[in-house]
């Protein structure tokens, strides 16, 4: 019983998009906190002084309200369909976009001086989940909705590759500011499809490795519970196991007895 519990505990939270929310939640975190925002942004020359975690950090940090709404809606919206679709390229695009994004920033764009946000990470999910849904879309023989998946993948493709010749978004938001980082979202891009094309087979090696966490602690408890029921019904045996089964006090106890 306790074992199927686990079990289900284990599923359940499988079935949740766990990375996606807490990243949403330090992402809040951060924005509420304008100073920490300050440490963590990505300045270049913050970088290139040895201030290396602006790197990745500076992915948590946003200018605005109107930038945080627009960024954390789409990269929680993306990340949570592609995370529940396959966790492990998930995982993947995650990483290599966010490692991948701030280093093209520091060799292709010299004149970017700061950067905010999360929209290369969120291009990366939208990559991703398109080669997703065009495998999920013609397997399941549905060519009709694969096509238009890939319509649709391709227009955001040439976008993004419009906009990185020209240096320049082809949509931005009176206002808000904030400026749309075209080589970002290019990066990001790249880094979805990356995901999306590495063999199952390697994936698969992978988490065959690293097991959930989730998993290692139920699978822990259970095996702790099943050595504690065993040394229970030790002990209770009778004499002749209680020397080298029980505890010392219930030994005593039992001997008093």
């Amino acid at each position: 019983m306790r074992a199927a519990g686990a079990h289900c505990l284990d599923e359940g939270a499988r079935r949740l998009p766990c990375a996606s929310l807490l990243l949403a939640l330090a992402v809040l975190a951060v924005f509420l906190c304008p100073g920490l925002a300050d440490l963590l942004e990505y300045r270049r020359a913050a970088v290139l002084s040895g201030q290396w975690w602006r790197l990745v950090t500076g992915h948590f940090t946003h200018t605005s309200p109107i930038n945080l709404a627009w960024n954390l809606g789409a990269f929680l919206a993306l990340g949570a369909v592609c995370e529940a679709a396959d966790r492990a390229r998930f995982r993947l695009a995650l990483t290599v976009s966010v490692v991948a994004i701030p280093l093209a920033l520091v060799v292709l764009s010299p004149a970017t001086a700061a950067y905010r946000g999360l929209s290369g990470a969120a291009s990366s999910f939208f990559a991703l989940l398109v080669v997703l849904a065009v495998r999920r879309s013609l397997r399941d023989g549905r060519r009709a909705v694969a096509l238009l998946v890939a319509a649709a993948g391709a227009a955001f493709f040439l976008k993004v590759g419009y906009e990185a010749l020209l240096d320049r978004p082809l949509f931005a938001v009176d206002g808000s500011g904030f400026v749309p980082l075209p080589v970002a979202h290019l990066v990001g891009a790249a880094a979805g499809l990356a995901a999306a094309f590495v063999p199952a087979r390697l994936l698969a090696a992978r988490a065959a490795q690293s097991p959930d966490l989730l998993r290692r602690i139920a699978t822990s408890t259970s095996s702790r519970r099943t050595r504690a029921s065993s040394s229970r019904a030790a002990c209770s045996a009778g004499p002749a196991s209680t020397a080298d089964t029980c505890p010392a006090s219930t030994s005593a106890a039992m001997r008093r007895a």
